[in-house]
């Protein structure tokens, strides 16, 4: 039962397909000279105190108890009121849309645990964020996981080999840590570390790496879980793991929270404080799951559609089990037994790091990072720790202790303002009087008005969703049009993507697949478009072409079939960026496009095969699809990403289509779809397969139009 009340989605959604990113910048960096507040100074030794602080630049450039105003300087009168560093959530799943949020609650600093590269590349730039008047953003860019990604942006890292050959492309890209979010064999997790400490990099786990012995070979439906066992934690602290995200990564092997004893963390307590480790908790992972948030709460008309959806979802969930007699007993014997370890933690030296997994379900961005301080407080941390926590000790276990955290000359000049002394009540954080981000004064107005501009543009966004996307057929190649269609992909309740496909019939007896997709702006990344060519013969695929362009630049992916191997290549503008010979037949191309299960459709049976998967920035990966077929035009794979479900039209027209990539289940809107010429019907050869054989979690045809697909027993993080 307990596996159950520990259900919860993921940390990081999909990204919202139309960013609400407010476009008022901030004003340009002031000289501000904030007259006569207690200071919550933040280094070792130095009590609040009343002092003067000088802002130029966008750095605190002296603390003093008496200073004169340079020429020019605003100077702004705070006796009576608090002056105290921003504060940090060591992690969050990143959107643009919530940056008001985070202001609100004078979160200056958020840590991403990954996104799509090219989105949070982007964002996460200096200039980005103070156009959108938002905190400064860390990002992992990705997600490392093993054999069963729980993230749509993941790398999969199943092998030394794919260690070797992935993490020097993420490199690359200059991610600010790593986050590893699945258990990873050793072998794998050895090489990462010693790859990563090479760079300079912190490795952030949220569970520990699993024993050779049992490490699975990462096929479908293969689990880390089936693995022998995991690694002791003093292992591997042993092989240089220095940082642990949830409490879950502390429970000694094989245990579980129900029957563990508080005996059994006494040598991971020690092993932790004598390594000086970082950990972050993210208790309120869990104790979100035992509140009921009530119908129609208010946080939901400041969040895009997507999570509105989700969370709801969600609540749905949680009032089934919360019917049940012992929920509350059993979630509240847990987090007692959590809080304790918290505070062992604390008094024993780790570096303890808050963050909120915002927006988690119920967890809103910015307000649940004040939720999880007040379990620290629970939890018997004096207040003045936690607030250090929050500000200074992040900063110094993020390796950003000379820049932030504290209001010492020199610093980022990140402050809160408050009504009263926070390190007696730290509730007076929740809503500060002011903020002052990157040295620009915000007040309460500024702030209030900021959080109006998202509702209103909240609003815009959800009416415009209710307009269809404009799509331009795509191109088609000369022969006879059997095929054509229109649909929508639509992800918790909003728009992701829309698409035109056709299937043409060429004069030469091959079968072309082809498809437009638009990709709507987000408001920090522009729109984009994607074309697809996947060209069958014989029912083998021969050649495709996938071209993305961005604003002025154009990235196409190039395949053939040629001398018994795909002779692969990629070009920027033209310009050759490398090549990738795959001695073996793709079966099928995945970019998300409705041309994948088309050409899959036209096989004579179903099995193992090898799909080339289209990471961001079109980088191929061949992964294995387990394929099966069902009557009456159903098709079912079981993927590395998730599950796919789609069912087809005696005449080979899509009627049906759902997809799950990692927690995030996307259905088609079918808009159009038309046979013509007789259409494409299946192979009256096709093997159907036994219902029994079908993949784990992957719905029967006839459940398609009242069931999504989930992922396929993808583990969800237990939050705790």
């Amino acid at each position: 039962m307990f596996a159950v009340l520990l259900l919860s989605l993921c940390q990081e959604p999909p990204a919202a397909p139309a960013s609400t990113a407010d476009p008022v910048a901030l004003p340009a960096p002031e000289v501000l000279l904030l007259d006569n507040a207690t200071v919550h100074i933040g280094a070792a030794g130095q009590p609040p105190a009343v002092r003067d602080v000088l802002i130029e630049d966008g750095r605190i450039r002296q603390v003093e108890i008496e200073l004169s105003a340079p020429p020019g300087a605003r100077v702004i009168d705070l006796a009576g009121a608090h002056l105290v560093p921003g504060l940090i959530d060591a992690l969050v799943g990143f959107d643009p849309d919530h940056d008001a949020l985070y202001l609100d609650a004078g979160v200056t600093l958020v840590r991403d645990g990954g996104n799509a590269i090219e989105r949070i590349q982007k964002l996460r730039d200096p200039a980005a964020r103070d156009a959108a008047q938002g905190p400064a953003v860390l990002s992992s860019l990705v997600r490392v996981e093993g054999n069963r990604p729980a993230s749509p942006a993941a790398i999969q890292l199943v092998d030394v080999a794919k260690a070797e050959s992935l993490l020097p492309v993420l490199f690359e890209e200059q991610p600010d840590w790593i986050y590893v979010a699945d258990a990873l064999p050793q072998p794998v997790f050895e090489k990462l570390l010693a790859l990563c400490t090479e760079r300079g990099l912190s490795v952030w786990s949220s569970q520990r790496a699993v024993a050779a012995a049992g490490a699975s070979n990462g096929a479908p439906g293969a689990s880390n879980a089936q693995a022998s066992g995991q690694l002791a934690l003093p292992a591997c602290l042993a092989l240089g793991q220095r940082a642990f995200l949830y409490m879950d990564s502390l429970l000694p092997t094989g245990a579980d929270w129900e029957s563990v004893q508080p005996g059994a963390f006494d040598e991971s307590v020690a092993a932790l404080g004598a390594a000086q480790a970082r950990c972050s908790p993210l208790l309120m992972g869990l104790v979100q799951r035992l509140r009921d948030p009530g119908e129609r709460a208010p946080i939901l008309e400041l969040l895009a559609p997507m999570y509105a959806t989700q969370w709801e979802a969600d609540r749905a969930l949680r009032k089934e089990l919360m019917e049940r007699p012992d929920f509350f007993k059993l979630g509240e014997r847990v987090t007692k037994k959590q809080r304790a370890l918290l505070l062992r933690l604390h008094e024993a030296g780790v570096a303890l790091v808050p963050g909120s997994g915002a927006p988690s379900p119920w967890i809103a961005p910015g307000g649940g990072l004040h939720d999880e301080l007040a379990l620290w407080v629970e939890a018997g941390i004096p207040r003045a720790a936690v607030l250090e926590h929050a500000t200074r000790g992040a900063a110094r276990a993020l390796g950003l202790g000379a820049e932030r955290g504290s209001i010492e000359p020199g610093r980022i000049a990140d402050l809160l303002i408050v009504d009263a002394d926070p390190s007696t009540d730290l509730a007076v954080l929740r809503r500060p009087r002011a903020v002052v981000l990157r040295g620009r004064w915000l007040d309460r107005a500024a702030i209030g008005a900021r959080l109006d501009r998202l509702r209103t543009a909240l609003d815009a966004r959800r009416a415009r969703e209710r307009e269809p996307l404009e799509v331009a057929p795509p191109d088609l190649p000369d022969g006879t049009l059997v095929l054509s269609g229109h649909l929508e992909t639509i992800g918790l309740g909003s728009r992701v993507s829309g698409e035109r496909w056709a299937v043409v019939r060429e004069n030469d007896g091959a079968i072309a697949f082809v498809s437009r997709i638009v990709i709507p702006s987000d408001g920090q990344v522009a729109a984009r478009e994607m074309t697809v060519l996947q060209r069958t013969r014989r029912g083998e695929l021969e050649e495709f072409e996938v071209a993305l362009r961005n604003g002025t630049d154009k990235l196409v992916v190039r395949g053939i079939w040629i001398a018994g191997r795909f002779s692969i290549d990629r070009r920027l503008n033209g310009n050759f960026l490398g090549g990738v010979p795959i001695p073996q037949r793709v079966a099928a191309v995945d970019v998300g496009s409705a041309t994948t299960p088309l050409v899959l459709g036209l096989r004579e049976k179903g099995g193992r095969l090898p799909v080339l998967y289209l990471h961001d920035a079109l980088v191929p990966e061949l992964v294995p699809w387990l394929l099966e077929f069902r009557e009456n035009g159903g098709l079912l794979a079981q993927t590395p990403q998730g599950g796919l479900g789609v069912q087809q039209a005696p005449d080979g027209s899509i009627a049906l289509w759902r997809e799950a990539r990692g927690p995030s289940v996307l259905e088609a809107r079918i808009l159009e779809s038309r046979a013509d010429a007789g259409g494409l019907p299946p192979s009256k050869s096709r093997v159907i397969s036994a219902p029994a054989s079908r993949p784990a979690g992957v719905p029967e045809p006839h459940a398609l139009d009242r069931a999504a697909v989930p992922a396929a027993a993808t583990p969800a993080p237990s939050g705790g």
